[in-house]
């Protein structure tokens, strides 16, 4: 998962949850189980500085805080991207201040603030309305929206005439929302209802859950949402307008881009762009709009040096996602494959962002999904330990895939000992094939590449073998779906074999010399065994050592399962191994090392899979490429084009060539493994109208020969070329 999104990023809804997992926590010595517990000192935030307008425009982003589940003001699309009236109106306003693009990162609604505070966003943008509670903590910007309230009801039910009707009736309401807060002061402290008869919800969408089930009579929402939700669940709007919303962005206190933004905010309000969104996402015309009064014009923060803002209390929870630690789905546009019914583990790595220790009893949950089959059959997952800040957790989570083909993306967050949600949300993205896909259709052959696999279509447990040649081009990366291509470099010529576990897509990645990539690709149908073991997990790290070092094999095997083996280039090294264990081996000669596990069911059936490792020689450490930027990635004609790059590892040596109508080296010292250079577009371009792609190819060398590559690609416009 990635996690943040470009704008415009998009929704998704639905369920997802998890079986109890003690979760693995990343290695350091406050984690260890001998270690005190960690105290709850200050974390350094970043971006707390007041200027935070210049900030956004040297960087060219602005960091956007966002809650997707409260459609049409912001939700997931059917393309799994976050959309709506909210991410399309603040990438607008982005590019007014003088940012390139809004970052979206999708948060619980509870820790938005939390989240500006700490630093983890520089402006929140949810429905967030403006009430003096929330203008202690941060900073808000004029009204973009006014929000009438709505109580949706069941399709019978009568409509109410005043708020007295509430009155000991169970209605719903998000947790932490004004209509929360409503409820509570006008029914609930009145007399008029009962604490218990207030149901709040992380996720909106199961309260109107609930509504349907008869659990509830009614819930409380913004009207457009209420109108959403009763036009696609067969339910009726019974009630408007009790508490009106006025909408508002949120900063930090002091913060430069207040200003900024209320004035992008009165341009695009004047020259007719926010109208435009309203029709387009809300479905109102100019005159259904509630008219927004004048602003109240309120003093502009000067930035500067001398200026401190208030920092965070000394109390915040905040959680960032760093990292997914397997079956990584490349933001939805390649989850990975699972057979109806297997089971598997989704893992995430999350830092402690705030500067308050999570305890051992907080929790990740599952928020909401695409469909109701998101949920995959799971439950809750606790820390298990106390994480101080800037910690890292790594959780893992047992899920079950759904039993009816389709894609299905589940979203999940951190909550507190009280059940309240907050930091960034992670989600886990998977496809179900179709048990009786149609022929598969050969691949389509590229020029130059040969690439193919036999076979196409294997029982569990067996293998296929892929063989490729391609040769004076750049690079060449064979790889699995899901998995980061600059990883598997491999010669131009030459074969593979492969034992997938569920039905895989494997693509072949070339780098031509013109800078131009090409990447076929072939799926290898795997047919499960019924009623036979499940490989769930089968992981060797890491992937290149050099001789004399070690590494660590670590699996998890279900289903019917009496015998497992781990397999060393072919040879048992361990008979009888455990159904879930780890174990440690340290080859001694250069090479490649196929490590294998083998499960095996009571009729003497089996299942395995592999993976290889790369042995350099004895103090031979393979190289690594940190990174490998571009400071933009479209430049105009004449202007430079900056390349940034960090090599490690084991490299002592690097080249970048330039692939424009040839390969060009780039002037640079070949010893220099953490550096930059410029390239001016004018000494090599030819003038030509429109926009054309450079591809920049860095190579990381180490003294023993290794090497690997990896590219990027800058596109340069050329205007007014007569």
């Amino acid at each position: 998962m990635k996690r943040h999104a470009k704008l415009w990023a998009l929704p998704i809804a639905a369920a997802l949850a998890l079986s109890v997992f003690v979760p693995v926590l990343a290695s350091s010595p406050a984690n260890s189980p001998d270690a005190p517990p960690a105290q709850s000192t200050p974390v350094p935030t970043r971006g707390l500085s007041i200027d935070d307008l210049a900030k956004t425009r040297s960087s060219g982003k602005l960091l956007v805080g966002v809650s997707a589940d409260y459609p049409p003001y912001a939700f997931y699309n059917s393309d799994y991207k976050i959309d709506g009236f909210e991410p399309a109106l603040i990438g607008d306003l982005a590019k007014r201040i003088g940012a390139k693009q809004a970052d979206l990162n999708d948060f619980a609604f509870e820790g938005l603030l939390d989240a500006l505070r700490l630093g983890q966003v520089d402006v929140a943008i949810a429905a967030i309305s403006d009430t003096p509670a929330r203008r202690e903590l941060v900073d808000f910007t004029n009204v973009y929206y006014i929000g009438a309230d709505a109580v949706l009801g069941p399709s019978d039910a009568i409509s109410l005439t005043a708020e007295a009707d509430l009155a000991g009736k169970r209605v719903g309401a998000q947790k932490g929302s004004v209509y929360a807060t409503f409820l509570k002061e006008a029914l609930v402290d009145k007399g008029l209802s009962k604490p218990t008869d207030v149901f709040l919800y992380s996720d909106i969408t199961k309260g109107v859950a609930d509504l349907k089930d008869g659990k509830l009579d009614y819930v409380m929402m913004d009207r457009l949402p209420a109108r959403s939700f009763a036009a696609s669940e067969d339910l009726t709007v019974v009630g408007e307008n009790y508490s009106p919303q006025r909408f508002v962005m949120g900063v930090r206190k002091g913060s430069s881009l207040r200003g900024a933004l209320n004035d992008a905010l009165l341009r695009a309000q004047n020259d007719g762009a926010v109208a435009k969104l309203i029709e387009t996402y809300l479905g109102l015309k100019s005159n259904q709009v509630e008219p927004i009064p004048p602003a109240t014009p309120a003093p502009t923060p000067t930035p500067g040096p001398t200026a401190t803002p208030a920092g965070p209390p000394p109390c915040v929870n905040g959680a960032a996602y760093v990292a997914d630690l397997n079956l990584d789905d490349q933001n939805m546009t390649a989850p990975p494959i699972m057979q109806p019914g297997q089971t598997f583990r989704k893992g995430w790595r999350l830092r402690n962002s705030g500067n308050c220790n999570w305890r051992a009893d907080f929790f990740l949950g599952f928020v909401f999904g695409n469909t109701p089959g998101a949920q995959m059959g799971g439950q809750p997952t606790a820390v298990g330990r106390t994480i101080a800040p800037g910690q890292t957790a790594d959780i893992f989570v047992n899920l079950v895939a759904p039993g009816q083909p389709g894609t299905y993306q589940g979203f999940w967050q951190m909550n507190d000992s009280n059940g309240t949600p907050f930091g960034e949300r992670v989600w886990v993205g998977i496809q179900v094939p179709n048990p009786n896909p149609p022929a598969p259709v050969p691949p389509t052959p590229v020029p130059g590449i040969s690439f193919t696999a036999n076979p196409t279509t294997i029982n569990q447990g067996q293998c296929t073998t892929f063989n490729w040649n391609v040769q004076g081009v750049q690079g060449v990366w064979f790889f699995p779906a899901g998995q980061p291509y600059q990883n598997y470099g491999v010669p131009g010529v030459s074969s593979q074999q492969q034992c997938p576990q569920q039905t895989t897509t494997y693509y072949l990645r070339v780098q031509f010399n013109d800078g131009s990539v090409q990447q076929p690709s072939i799926v290898i149908t795997v047919n499960p065994v019924a009623g036979g073991p499940v490989i769930s997990q089968f992981t060797v790290d890491p992937s290149q050592i050099s001789a004399g070092q070690c590494v660590t094999a670590r699996w998890q095997v279900t289903g019917n399962v009496v015998r497992v083996a781990i397999l060393s280039n072919g040879q048992v090294r361990w008979d009888g191994a455990p159904a879930t264990g780890n174990w440690n081996d340290c080859p001694q000669s250069p090479g490649v090392v196929n490590y294998a596990i083998q499960a095996f069911a009571s009729d003497g059936t089996a299942v395995q899979t592999s993976r290889d490792v790369s042995v350099s020689p004895a103090g031979a450490a393979p190289p690594v490429i940190n990174s490998f930027t571009a400071d933009e990635q479209t430049v105009a004609f004449g202007n430079l084009i900056t390349l940034r790059w960090d090599v490690g590892g084991g490299a002592t040596k690097v080249q970048i060539n330039r692939n424009y109508r040839e390969s060009v080296p780039l002037s640079i010292n070949s010893s220099v493994l953490n550096g930059y250079t410029y390239d001016d577009t004018k000494s090599f371009f030819q003038p030509q109208q429109g926009t054309q792609n450079v591809g920049y190819v860095l190579t990381a060398c180490n003294n023993q020969g290794q090497c690997v590559n990896r590219d990027i690609v800058v596109s340069v416009t050329v205007q007014n070329v007569r």
